[in-house]
This record gives structure tokens, C-alpha cells and sequence, in this order.
């Protein structure tokens, strides 16, 4: 049985259990300058970039860039139809906690960002999944994903939109997936760029670093 790496209010987790923050600077990245993220999938590894996007990206409630930091947009964030309708949290709003954001469910509207992301530096040995949203109805357009490789471990940062709601198991009957389209590929781009410079402790090159078709590095 493989092992699951979540997180709970802005905390990761191993199979469920909250941890320690890991380091977030992995020391051998040299294929960082030529604009190919990948790194191996250790544990250690897995962990530091999980933390990364918790610091700079999930807990903050997204990260807005600099007019003219990197190409393309400039609000590293989930859409505004997971965020609270208003301000703070109510008690009447308890009960629909799941489908929106909020201090007490910072995943929410974060699963494609984060997987996408994460499987730029871990394609190598984990691959996309999706399911149809538990939330919504037959037919809609909506998913939920996360990384999984051959032995069955899983990265689902995101899963605690779905416990919330007692729904433990988000993605039974997941299929293998490709990357979305050109607009979620610039911006998931942008975050692994800032991710990279994190764990890197490096400024990235971002015109060495391809919007999509980011397997085929240079050379192969």
C-alpha cells in the first residue's frame, strides 16, 4: 500500500497524520538552468515542494506578482467561484464549508494548480489523475485531481475540501490524465517557477522554462 501525502489547514500530512514542516531547499538542482524541473521523487523531495506551495501559495490565499515579474498572468490563485461570498465566515456558512475557501479549508479550488504544478518536478515517476468532482452533478465539467505513481502512493494536497463533507475517498475510480489547457499551463508554469526559485534558493531563467510539452527537455 502506497503512501499519501495530504495536508489539513494549511498543515501536510502523511496517511492522515499532521507532520513537522520539512525543509524546503533541495540542495542538486543544476537542471534547473536549462529550464527542465524535474527532480527525483524522494520523500524528502515530494515533501519540500508540498511545503512550498502551503508557504507561498495555499495559506496566503495566493500569491500576486509584480507587473512584469514573469510573462503572463500575474494572480497565482484559484477562481473566484471557490472563494466565500462574504467576508468572514458565519455560522450559517458552516454547513457549506466545502465549496468554498476559507481559513478552515485553504485547499479549496486548489487540486488541478497543485497537481499540475507538482508534476512538472515529478513527472518522471507520477503521472496526473482526475475524477469527476464529487460535488457536482452527472455530466458537468468539473474534476478533481492529484498525483499518483505505479506503487499507488499519492500526493492530493487538496483532499480536504472532500472531508469535510465526509466524503474520504474523493478519488475512487480516477483515470490517468494529460495537463489542461494553454491559460491553466501559464500559470501553473509561473507557480513552479516561484516553487523552483524556493527550493533552489536561485533565480530561474523563466525563457528557458516551457509553457507546455515541458517532458521534452532540451536535447531530447
Amino acid at each position: 500500500m502506497g503512501f499519501l501525502i495530504s495536508s489539513r489547514e494549511g498543515r501536510l500530512c502523511i496517511d492522515g497524520k499532521r507532520i513537522n514542516q520539512p525543509s524546503v531547499l533541495i540542495s542538486n538542482t543544476p537542471n534547473f538552468n536549462d529550464g527542465d524541473l524535474s527532480i527525483p521523487a524522494t520523500r524528502e523531495n515530494l515533501l519540500s515542494c508540498s511545503q512550498v506551495l502551503l508557504n507561498e501559495f495555499i495559506i496566503p490565499k495566493g500569491k500576486l506578482l509584480d507587473k512584469g515579474e514573469l510573462e503572463g498572468t500575474r494572480n497565482l490563485d484559484i477562481v473566484d467561484k471557490y472563494d466565500l461570498p462574504f467576508e468572514s465566515e458565519s455560522l450559517m456558512m458552516k454547513p457549506f464549508r466545502g465549496f468554498f475557501r476559507s481559513d478552515r479549508n485553504l485547499t479549496r479550488g486548489w487540486c488541478y494548480y497543485v497537481a499540475a504544478t507538482l508534476h512538472r518536478f515529478f513527472y518522471k515517476e507520477f503521472d496526473l489523475w482526475k475524477v469527476r468532482c464529487p460535488y457536482v452533478e452527472e455530466g458537468k465539467k468539473d474534476y478533481h485531481w492529484w498525483l499518483q505513481n505505479k506503487n499507488g502512493d499519492v500526493i492530493d494536497l487538496a483532499e480536504e475540501q472532500y472531508r469535510i463533507h465526509k466524503i474520504y475517498e474523493p478519488r475512487e475510480n480516477g483515470k490517468k490524465s494529460s495537463p489542461m489547457g494553454w491559460s491553466y499551463s501559464v500559470k501553473t508554469r509561473n507557480i513552479a517557477i516561484k516553487v523552483a526559485e524556493s527550493i533552489s534558493g536561485n533565480a530561474i531563467d523563466q525563457t528557458v522554462v516551457k509553457t507546455r510539452n515541458y517532458k521534452k527537455v532540451k536535447g531530447s
